[in-house]
């Protein structure tokens, strides 16, 4: 918790251009969810501040390999953004890639988590893991 409260402190004292710097910088989507995470901690949220990382996030989420990494990236982008917008048109067609290529149980997994609730590749997900179920009791 603690290393939370610096990380905020931290923000705080740091000037918008200092913190796009190391927003632009970020060397993958890890990185990007945290820093993220400090404006969100951090309070800052000036129009200018979240246009700026709105775009960084738009060409992020255009870049964006995995459904993982897009819905990390959903998590990180205000609710009616283009961001979201963008990532809704990619996430699903993505989440189908990624199950096509999982294999074994971990993987299905990641992709189950990496894929919006409800939607068709989670129950395809399901599926496959009971068969690999199946399979590991037999």
């Amino acid at each position: 918790m603690n290393s939370q409260i610096r990380l905020v402190q931290d923000l705080q004292e740091m000037d918008d251009l200092t913190f796009i710097g190391h927003l632009e910088n970020a060397k993958n989507k890890e990185q990007l969810f945290e820093l993220y995470l400090r404006v969100i901690l951090g309070g800052k949220v000036s129009p200018e501040f979240v246009n700026r990382i709105e775009r960084i996030h738009l060409s992020r989420c255009l870049a964006a390999n995995s459904a993982l990494g897009l819905k990390i990236l959903y998590l990180c982008t205000p609710e009616d953004s283009d961001i979201r917008r963008a990532i809704r048109q990619k996430w699903i067609p993505q989440c189908w890639q990624d199950f096509e290529q999982a294999e074994g149980e971990r993987e299905a997994t990641y992709v189950y988590f990496g894929t919006p609730q409800g939607s068709e590749v989670r129950r395809a997900v399901i599926q496959k893991l009971e068969k690999i179920e199946g399979r590991s009791d037999g």
